[in-house]
């Protein structure tokens, strides 16, 4: 992985896809079989600014700013085909904005539990009090966001999580609200996300719910369509490099940074190219690390649902001088 943070205006364009041309034709394996399918990432407002610059840099490419799936299809069989480097230019917004998935459990006031959509066994969470652990069953919480502990069934092992329709909006078939930025509530159990939320935007919202629990409330983001970025890495698997141009706006805990993430997995190598890498706070280069270097900081003890961590390790101290009069004292 490489970064390269310079000024507006400098350049970074032609320096990001000359330094990537320069590496790749320097393999001694690519003297005979000059080609390769790189990716670029960047905001949809200069994607046919990089189609431009790439095709006055890169002698002999090809550069195609893609946005469905059939357009990825047309362009990967021509790479296969022709004997050239090619540039897959995808806008942030095109490449994540797809469906979202949202708990297929549902709750049992009878078993007092969340019920697996497949084998009808309730789902359970381990809970730990100072040395000792148990089992209970799991809450509405325990399922506000997707993980690896709420993915799948603990009996069954089928998945728990589904496709979330934006166009159904009937109550009684959603039991579940999505809350932007929080996570999904329970329409039954909002008051206890009520108490347990601390960030007042997202409380507002949640009281929302509880004081109207069979109202309508939309999706905000979902689509019904499949995300570029997932298509590119269960269709294509690999590709030789990904570009990613202004790379701190995908610094926060987002859909976009996820899709970035995904395709930085199964590229070879990484270019992220921007102005301002840091905006002055540790949890502003968090998720950038995580989503690019994740081994090195699983081997730093980090977790990526816990950024105050890293935070309080690795805090931005400003020092403070204070001029007084001693008179002022008396």
């Amino acid at each position: 992985m490489a970064l390269l943070v310079a000024e507006c205006g400098t350049g970074k364009t032609k320096i990001g896809s000359a330094v990537l041309y320069a590496y790749q034709y320097s393999d001694p394996c690519r003297q005979t079989y000059r080609k390769a399918f790189n990716v670029v990432i960047c905001p949809s407002h200069i994607t046919e600014k990089w189609v431009r610059e790439l095709h006055e840099t890169i002698p002999g490419c090809l550069a195609q700013h893609v946005e469905s799936m059939s357009d990825i299809d047309r362009l990967y069989d021509l790479y296969q085909k022709e004997n050239k480097t090619v540039y897959c230019i995808l806008s942030k917004e095109t490449a994540r904005n797809g469906y979202m998935t949202m708990p297929c459990v549902s709750w049992n006031r009878i078993k007092k539990g969340f019920l697996c959509p497949k084998c009808g066994k309730v789902q359970e969470m381990t809970v730990f009090d100072e040395d000792s652990s148990y089992t209970v069953n799991a809450d509405a919480a325990f399922f506000r966001n997707e993980n690896s502990k709420n993915h799948k069934c603990q009996f069954c092992e089928e998945p728990l999580w589904g496709i979330l329709n934006p166009d159904n909006l009937d109550p009684k078939r959603n039991e579940w609200v999505r809350i932007g930025g929080y996570g999904f509530v329970h329409r039954r159990f909002a008051a206890n996300a009520v108490l347990e939320c601390k960030n007042k935007e997202h409380r507002s919202k949640i009281e929302k719910v509880f004081n109207n629990p069979n109202g309508v409330f939309p999706a905000r983001g979902a689509y019904s369509r499949y995300p570029l970025s997932a298509y590119i890495k269960r269709k294509i698997r690999h590709i030789d490099a990904l570009l990613v141009d202004e790379l701190h706006q995908y610094s926060g805990e987002s859909a976009q940074g996820q899709s970035m993430a995904e395709l930085a997995g199964i590229a070879d190598k990484v270019i992220g190219m921007t102005a301002t890498l840091i905006n002055g706070y540790a949890k502003g280069i968090f998720y950038l690390l995580f989503r690019l270097k994740s081994h090195l900081m699983l081997l730093d003890n980090q977790e990526y649902r816990n950024a105050g961590q890293f935070c309080s390790r690795y805090p931005v101290n400003t020092p403070l001088l204070l001029f007084f009069d001693s008179r002022d004292l008396i």
